[in-house]
């Protein structure tokens, strides 16, 4: 199933935005969470099946793996993804993580 099949199949159940998050850490990626709203933005708790939420993962993932390479390695990334369902698109509020290191360093007469 394509993103337009995908689409199609969300707004045949009524859903107009989904809202996932995601994080990786450490070679390891994963979707924590989806979440289905509907007209004004009211949430659905209707199962939409495991396929479905599958192939929502897919998308989402295969969009990180590009626009983000190695999103979930080392220290990872985490962040929300939001599927405008009606406008076909979506949005991906991304954050990187990484440790850093700020050197300074003092020398003067005693």
């Amino acid at each position: 199933m394509d993103n337009k099949q995908l689409l199609e199949q969300l707004r045949l159940r009524g859903i107009l935005k989904v809202e996932i998050s995601y994080n990786g850490y450490g070679d390891e990626g994963c979707i924590e969470d989806i979440s289905y709203f509907g007209p004004n933005d009211e949430p659905l708790t209707a199962e939409v099946g495991a396929h479905l939420s599958d192939l929502i993962d897919e998308c989402v993932c295969d969009i990180l793996n590009e626009q983000w390479p190695g999103w979930e390695i080392n220290e990872g990334s985490s962040g929300t993804a939001t599927i405008q369902v009606t406008g076909g698109r979506i949005e991906i509020d991304h954050n990187q993580h990484y440790i850093g290191t700020e050197s300074d360093s003092y020398e003067g007469d005693l």
